[in-house]
């Protein structure tokens, strides 16, 4: 995420978006948009349109366990869930793993994500605000636990050489990772070693033809 494109995202769809949900139900024309303040994101002056009816506003830093319920357990679940279930496609096609991995795209991607949301309990996200709002969990639930088969760690890790403990940790473990401004040029060289990785590819794959 970047600067520049979380302000066209905020003026040229976030804002039209909300004037017409506000004009359609008959409510002021006043919203405020919270955020994470994440070096991604522009400032608050930058982030409130002309007639200072819609704005943002940054939450506290080290607050997120109190006011930021998502991040209880939710989160952690859906990454745990879309570990397995790539993990899990690894192993469902009777062709190496690494080629398997490869033809894994970007709508695969959405849609293992949103496979994962879907098998998310509805008592996870209830029971993720009992910090911010104790009263509206009725009784503890024990959160769900998710694992791989061993037989397809085993599996993975004889064709790839990784160790199975490392697969399992890698499972288990979400790496909490901050944001942090990401430049054009910086996005331009991602794409320069991607083309030049898939250059490399190809012409290995030559050679062994």
């Amino acid at each position: 995420m970047t600067k520049d494109l979380f302000k066209k995202w905020f003026d040229e769809c976030f804002v039209p978006e909300v004037r017409k949900w506000l004009k359609d139900h008959n409510f002021p024309q006043k919203a405020l948009l919270l955020l994470d303040n994440a070096p991604g994101h522009p400032s608050e002056e930058e982030l409130t349109t002309e007639d200072k009816c819609i704005t943002a506003m940054f939450l506290p830093p080290n607050c997120t366990a109190l006011i930021q319920p998502m991040d209880q357990h939710i989160i952690q679940f859906v990454k745990q869930d879309y570990k397995k279930n790539l993990l899990l496609k690894a192993v469902s096609k009777d062709q190496p793993i690494e080629k398997t991995l490869k033809e894994f795209n970007m709508k695969d991607l959405v849609f293992a994500l949103c496979q994962s949301w879907n098998a998310l309990p509805s008592s996870t996200i209830t029971s993720s605000w009992k910090k911010l709002w104790p009263d509206i969990v009725a009784t503890p639930t024990n959160d769900p636990q998710i694992s791989v088969p061993s037989e397809v760690i085993e599996q993975i890790a004889t064709e790839t050489q990784i160790s199975p403990e490392d697969l399992e940790t890698w499972c288990r473990e979400i790496s909490d990772v901050r944001c942090t401004v990401i430049t054009v040029d910086l996005l331009l060289f991602y794409c320069f070693c991607c083309t030049l990785y898939s250059s490399y590819t190809v012409y290995s794959e030559q050679l062994k033809t």
